[in-house]
C-alpha cells in the first residue's frame, strides 16, 4: 500500500512538482497508523515497519519517489509521541539508517568523482514507479542531508537524538563535501558560456540557492555543536576551556 500510494503522489515526470495535496493526504492516512496514542500496542510493528520502507525507498528508490518517501519519513519523525526515540532509530541509526548512509557516502572514494554522480536506475523498482533517468549518488546524499536537516528543525525529541548522533567532524565533513559537490558537475548547475569567460568565474559549474541554503544550514549546526562542545568542557574543568 505505501509504496503504491507513494508512487502516485510522485506523479509522471512530465509533472513538475511530484508532492502537494496528494502527499498531504497521504501523510495524514499514515501518521495515525503509526501513533501509539491512535492505535496502541499495535504501533509499534506498524511504525517501524513503515519507517524501515521509507528508508529502503530513499536508498534505491528512483527521484521522484524518494523525494515523496523524505517528506514521509521527515513528518513521521515530527509526531512526539512513546515511539518516537524508536523511529528515529529506525530511520537513522547506523550502520543501516540514514546517518551511516551519509557518512559512508562522503567517506567513500566515489563521492567527489565521476562514479558519484552517476547512478543507474534502481533495480528493485516495480512496475508503479515512474520512469526516469537514474538518480545520481551524489543526488541522493544530498537528498538525504536536506532530511537530516528538517528533522533538526522538527520535534524537540527527534532533533536532540540527531544532534546527539553526530559529531562535530561529521557535520564539518558533511559541509566539505557539499561545499566541494555543489561546485562541480555532480550536483552544480552549469554556467552559461558568457559568464564563464568574464573575469569573475572561473568555474563551470555553481552552487543553487538552495545548495547554499543548505551549507548555510550545516556550517551553523556544526559551529552550535562547537559552542556546546565548549561549554560542556568549560563546565568540566571549572571554567577553564579543556581542549580538545
Amino acid at each position: 500500500f505505501l509504496r503504491a500510494a507513494a508512487s502516485a503522489c510522485a506523479g509522471t515526470p512530465a509533472a513538475p512538482e511530484p508532492l502537494g495535496a496528494p502527499l498531504d493526504a497521504l501523510a495524514r492516512a499514515v501518521r495515525p497508523l503509526c501513533d501509539e496514542r491512535t492505535v496502541g500496542e499495535a504501533a509499534v510493528d506498524t511504525s517501524l515497519r513503515v519507517v524501515r520502507e521509507l528508508v529502503r525507498g530513499l536508498r534505491h528508490e528512483p527521484e521522484r519517489l524518494a523525494t515523496v518517501y523524505a517528506q514521509l519519513l521527515q513528518r513521521l519523525l515530527d509526531v512526539e509521541d512513546g515511539l518516537l526515540t524508536r523511529r528515529c532509530e529506525a530511520a537513522l541509526q547506523r550502520p543501516h539508517g540514514l546517518i551511516g548512509y551519509v557518512v559512508d557516502f562522503i567517506a567513500s572514494p566515489s563521492a567527489l568523482s565521476s562514479a558519484g554522480s552517476a547512478e543507474p536506475p534502481a533495480a528493485g523498482a516495480g512496475a508503479g514507479a515512474p520512469k526516469q533517468a537514474g538518480f545520481s549518488a551524489a543526488a541522493r546524499c544530498y537528498l538525504v542531508i536536506r532530511l537530516l536537516l528538517e528533522v533538526l528543525g522538527s520535534s524537540a525529541t527527534a532533533a536532540a537524538w540527531l544532534d546527539a548522533a553526530l559529531s562535530v567532524a561529521e557535520v564539518e565533513a558533511m559541509a566539505k563535501w557539499l561545499k566541494a559537490a555543489s561546485n562541480s558537475s555532480m550536483l552544480g548547475r552549469s554556467v552559461g558560456r558568457a559568464r564563464l569567460l568574464s573575469f569573475s568565474r572561473r568555474r563551470p559549474y555553481e552552487r543553487s540557492t538552495s545548495q547554499q541554503g543548505t551549507l548555510d544550514d550545516l556550517k551553523g549546526f556544526r559551529n552550535l555543536k562547537r559552542k556546546t562542545l565548549t561549554a560542556k568542557g568549560k563546565a568540566a574543568g571549572g571554567g577553564k576551556e579543556v581542549a580538545g
